[in-house]
């Protein structure tokens, strides 16, 4: 449960961070079990997935994100398996957006499934599938 800090005396700013907090969350848990390929409310993933997703199939719920309504940022494997906790590499999956990325300053710095936040785990996570395709094409791993 999230803290509010609203309670100790910082003009409500508490109670800001928690909505946020439970926002994000929220939107961490709406990603559809199967892509959602041409459905309303959802649009492809625009980018490189191969840095930060695996290479993955991605999508994103169709609206301007803000950190009190972010979007669902959802990727699945070649067998169309939501990439999740769960997941094998489940470094790769998607993140709730608070900013779009087209503001690449606050999607990269501010937004808690941004660059600065998850990136890095997200690219040595890529970078280790990568290296692992590489080595099951050579018949080195299984």
């Amino acid at each position: 449960m999230a803290r509010n800090l609203g309670d100790v005396g910082d003009g409500g700013q508490g109670t800001q961070l928690s909505r946020e907090d439970e926002a994000w969350e929220a939107a961490q848990h709406r990603c559809p079990s199967s892509p959602p390929r041409g459905q309303a409310g959802w649009k492809p993933y625009v980018g490189s997935p191969e840095v930060f997703h695996c290479g993955y199939d991605g999508y994103l719920e169709d609206w301007e994100p803000t950190p009190l309504d972010p979007v669902a940022e959802c990727f699945y494997d070649e067998t169309n398996r939501l990439v999740d906790d769960s997941h094998p590499y489940r470094g790769c999956q998607g993140t709730a957006d608070q900013y779009p990325a087209s503001s690449r300053f606050m999607h990269s710095v501010f937004d808690r499934g941004g660059i600065l936040r998850k990136g890095w785990d997200a690219y040595f996570e890529s970078k280790r599938k990568r290296e692992e395709d590489a080595l099951r094409r050579k018949g080195l791993l299984e």
